[in-house]
């Protein structure tokens, strides 16, 4: 089955925010150090041509923050969280992890903190939270889609307003819930969606009484992830590249780097070594972590570059291209002939790229409609990037790239359409 991801928040970490004391940013080079100019923030710049630079033969961790809430963990005091009919301070005695916990003192009824974040269509999320009553009054957790103005309810619909969750009592209450952002879904004909690629979801954090506090922490919104992509790095054979989380998110330190998570080429965990230019790897069910940190091992001393690093959620094709599918593999080179006849060339790039052709027939509304906004809409006819998986074609064809931006949807019977998507691989670093 093909798999994508597309569209201009395909990465998660294009979008998630830096919280607690660890991951500062989005993604962190918390052991090691870059090559000036070429900086961690070049990793999710959505251009594989500039990448992160790494010189010394040494063991590097990247930090990478899935979290899309600003101060998810309240370290930060009340930065990122908005103030409506209540006061907002923090409290050093009551906390769940690190070493605070946010208070919400509403003088009005249901005063609550709030914040926004940026969701997409159809997306897989889990919130997480940890509830603190005052002892007579409750502290309760909303989410609503300002988009549509429904509320997610407990059972992962959504529809009227109702709390995820709340806490009377004076002592600490933690969950969390998995839902998927709204959808319009497969509709009864092929009409363009209704609903955006992007919303804005509000997580209120409310309080039941006036002039009494309630207490939050780890409030953390995080998008389910089944693909990691390394696009475009010359890292040599020796390299070891593993994957890890911890549950107890930055707080509990790192713990062990878990080999179920590896993520090169080839897939046995126990070589970790690494094929070059792209590793990646794809799990078989979503994961819903808050932090997960990538390490790197190089054993020789020589410049070594990570073109663009993707952590998202794909999308399995409904429906598989027509054969024959073409992967061409391009070496473009510069080209000069002397007048003697004899032949310059040089080639124009580190590694060749790609270019996959596709063909799709569709005989359902929905394939055709997949097709149309997961393929061609998210990626607006290629001015977003895409990543492209046809693990039935060539397992190790994993390209980052764009789609020619004119595509023909083509009804070429009554029950049938057809569609032909170009996807050209983007070009490698090459320093």
């Amino acid at each position: 089955m093909f798999k994508v991801l597309s569209g201009r928040l395909m990465n998660h970490l294009t979008r998630s925010k830096a919280w607690g004391a660890t991951p500062t940013g989005p993604v962190e080079l918390e052991t090691g150090s870059a090559v000036s100019p070429y900086a961690v923030a070049n990793l999710y710049d959505s251009k594989v041509a500039s990448p992160l630079v790494l010189a010394a033969a040494a063991f590097y961790r990247l930090g990478l923050s899935l979290n899309v809430l600003t101060n998810g963990d309240m370290e930060q005091g009340t930065t990122g969280w908005t103030a409506s009919s209540a006061s907002l301070d923090f409290d050093f005695t009551k906390f769940v992890q690190g070493s605070k916990s946010l208070t919400v003192t509403p003088s009005g009824a249901n005063g609550h903190g709030y914040q926004d974040a940026t969701v997409r269509k159809g997306e897989s999320s889990k919130l997480f939270w940890s509830l603190y009553g005052s002892g007579t009054s409750a502290a309760s957790i909303r989410v609503k889609n300002l988009f549509t103005g429904n509320w997610l309810r407990t059972d992962g619909s959504w529809g009227a307003e109702q709390a995820l969750d709340s806490q009377t009592t004076a002592a600490w209450k933690t969950s969390s819930q998995v839902f998927a952002v709204e959808d319009d879904g497969a509709r009864t004909s092929p009409s363009r969606s209704n609903l955006p690629e992007e919303m804005t979801v509000r997580v209120f954090l409310q309080g039941a009484t006036s002039g009494q506090l309630h207490w939050f922490d780890e409030i953390l919104l995080v998008p389910g992830w089944d693909l990691l992509g390394l696009f475009g790095h010359n890292l040599p054979p020796s390299a070891i590249l593993d994957v890890g989380t911890n549950a107890t998110y930055w707080h509990g330190g790192y713990g062990s780097l878990s080999s179920a998570l590896y993520a090169g080429h080839p897939t046995d965990a126990s070589a970790r070594t690494v094929a070059g230019p792209v590793a990646f790897h794809t799990l078989g069910a979503l994961r819903y972590d808050p932090w997960i940190a990538l390490s790197i091992t190089l054993a020789t001393a020589a410049q070594t570059y990570l073109g663009e690093l993707v952590v998202g959620q794909a999308t399995s094709l409904s429906s598989n291209p027509e054969y024959p599918v073409a992967i061409e593999h391009q070496e473009p080179n510069i080209r000069y002939r002397t007048s003697g006849g004899s032949v310059w060339a040089m080639p124009r790039g580190a590694y060749p790229t790609r270019k996959a052709t596709l063909s799709f027939m569709y005989f359902t509304d929905a394939e055709y409609q997949q097709a149309r906004e997961r393929i061609y809409a998210a990626s607006r006819g290629g001015a977003y990037p895409l990543v492209l998986v046809p693990t039935e074609t060539d397992s190790d064809a994993c390209i980052f790239g764009r789609i020619e931006d004119g595509t023909t949807f083509r009804r070429d019977s009554f029950s049938s359409r057809m569609a032909e998507f170009v996807v050209q691989e983007e070009a490698f670093p090459w320093l």
